[in-house]
């Protein structure tokens, strides 16, 4: 109740300089027609018309809800990892430990990931509290009903070179059978299937010389 998902961003986040604010809507930047690229830039296409994945926009996602909950995105995810049991699963770089091969070594990395980023891309986990993620998100305990049909029900296209044309809820591409999704953002490639007793993860890599 706290966000219209149909209003334009500029209302949660009239900081913004470009003028797209006035006419994206979250629902775009969810479900990724916004046609945003990136902060400063013009928009790749009119809002609503066409598919683009983009990271900047879960970083603009991330900024509006921590308007309208008034708690940091960390605090938001602690209190979601807490609900959930994930005891081992953190975000950004201080939930890792990064490291460079050296000649004969092992050397430990300070990270850089910026903060504003780690709504696109900053949760470290692990495969067993993805699991309990994933039992919680599609098990009711997260998500009202409402907002549940919202998140998996086709609502943009995305064309697939190797699958056609698929269809897009907010933020995971929904399968022709019921209970399939996956998350697909370029060589990654996470999908879920869940039935009555049966909840199954299969992750893709692509990769490329």
């Amino acid at each position: 109740g706290r966000l219209d998902l149909h209003a334009p961003v500029r209302r949660y986040l009239p900081e913004l300089k470009d003028s797209w604010a006035d006419s994206v809507t979250a629902h775009q930047l969810l479900n990724h027609t916004s046609g945003v690229t990136d902060a400063g830039k013009p928009l790749a296409f009119p809002p609503g018309t066409k598919f683009a994945y983009g990271n900047y926009t879960y970083a603009l996602l991330g900024k509006i809800v921590e308007k309208t909950s008034g708690l940091s995105y960390a605090a938001l995810l602690a209190g979601l990892f807490r609900q959930c049991g994930m005891q081992h699963s953190g975000s950004g770089l201080q939930a890792i430990h990064s490291y460079v091969e050296q000649a004969d070594s092992l050397q430990e990395e300070p990270g850089t990931f910026p903060v504003s980023f780690v709504p696109a891309a900053g949760v470290v986990s692990t495969a067993a509290d993805l699991i309990r993620w994933n039992e919680c998100l599609h098990g009711g305990k997260l998500l009202s009903d409402s907002a549940y049909r919202l998140m998996t029900q086709r609502s943009s296209i995305r064309p697939n070179a190797r699958y056609g044309d698929v269809g897009y809820g907010y933020g995971v591409q929904v399968d022709d059978r019921p209970g399939a999704f996956a998350h697909q953002p370029w060589r990654h490639h996470l999908r879920v299937y869940i039935n009555a007793d049966v909840l199954s993860c299969i992750r893709h890599q692509s990769c490329y010389s």
